[in-house]
């Protein structure tokens, strides 16, 4: 009984001792150890590992734990194995030092569930600028929406695109460019533009470029306009007149 109750004893100041020097538990984070601590801890790692293995129990313990487990820990599990058994008591002393074995895996498991989160994967590599482009036949996709019901939604639409495409003709003349919507072909630039309503005839639309192999390059506003035979066009061309900017002088990524 005597030596039960000191195993308890043991057992007990290992178990506390483990706990409350234990990140997880303690809710800190570890403080980075110098060469000569962790010089240190790698000595008390093999011997643990040789007197388990004088015990016969090196196969109990995964090499994962014996890396995780602290100075503390190592030190009170030298301590437990350490305390010969009296004659007829061995397999009670195993007993116990399995079962110490058992707890020291669950704590360095808890405590080092915190930190498991892989690292997020670096950024992709910035992308080559593009230089302005000039002497170049584009082909583009123009696609309209509406932010609201417009009385002829296909007649509005039908404008809308012939409006970007003259306008980018327009301002592409001067750099050699010249563009026409893509019939089934392979596309440089895709223009999403949406017109919008307030609901008090005041009108506003934003545009979105994207293509060049970049994926999505800009995306340009008009501001308001209201609503007029000369308010519509000049709306739809101050946005075509900002994307094609991207294109008159080139862009890069910001990094």
């Amino acid at each position: 009984m005597r030596f039960v109750a000191s195993w308890a004893l043991v057992f007990g100041a290992w178990l506390s001792c483990t706990l409350f020097s234990t990140p997880a538990f303690a809710g800190m984070v570890a403080t980075p150890k110098s060469p000569s601590e962790e010089e240190g801890r790698a000595a008390l790692a093999a011997a643990v590992k040789e007197r388990l293995a004088e015990l016969g129990l090196a196969d109990r313990v995964p090499e994962r734990a014996l890396a995780a487990a602290s100075v503390a820990q190592l030190s009170m599990l030298l301590d437990s194995t350490g305390i010969a058994p009296r004659a007829g008591q061995a397999e009670i002393a195993i007993a116990v030092v399995v079962v110490v074995l058992v707890v020291l895996l669950l704590i360095i498991l808890l405590s080092s569930s915190g930190s498991g989160e892989e690292p997020p994967p670096p950024p992709p590599p910035p992308r080559d600028p593009v230089p302005a482009i000039r002497n170049t036949s584009i082909k583009v996709v123009t696609n309209v929406y509406f932010s609201y019901s417009p009385k002829d939604e296909g007649g509005a639409r039908q404008t809308t695109m012939r409006l970007v495409l003259d306008r980018l003709n327009e301002n592409g003349r001067a750099d050699g460019n010249t563009f026409r919507e893509a019939q089934g072909e392979a596309t440089n630039f895709i223009f999403n533009i949406t017109i919008h309503n307030d609901g008090t005839d005041h009108f506003s639309a934003s545009l979105s470029m994207s293509g060049w192999g970049w994926g999505d390059i800009c995306t340009v506003g008009s501001g308001q306009y209201k609503f007029s035979s000369e308010g519509a066009p000049e709306m739809i061309w101050k946005c075509v007149d900002e994307a094609y900017g991207w294109i008159h002088n080139g862009w890069h990524e910001n990094r």
